[in-house]
């Protein structure tokens, strides 16, 4: 029964990176639902320089928006690190 659910919002699947501060030069994790953080060394705000898109990201987008509509957005490469073409 579908819970309703996004399986990519499963935090075991969550990945993480390093992004340096801007002030300071610390090695800030951020994991891929965040878009900012405050640097733990000199309090600053580390944004991610681009917004993280699920589909991109997420190992289940293609399970999750189905077959048909990955293949509109993507075809059959997949994002492979680019955003999805609106037709």
């Amino acid at each position: 029964m579908p819970t309703g659910k996004c399986p990519g919002q499963d935090n075991q699947k969550l990945t993480v990176s390093l992004h340096p501060c801007p002030k300071c030069g610390y090695g800030v994790e951020m994991f891929s639902d965040e878009l900012r953080i405050k640097c733990p060394k000199c309090k600053t705000e580390v944004v991610r320089e681009t917004a993280p898109n699920c589909l991109q990201w997420c190992a289940s987008a293609r399970q999750c928006i189905g077959e048909e509509r990955w293949k509109a957005l993507f075809g059959d490469d997949g994002p492979a690190g680019r955003e999805p073409v609106e037709k």
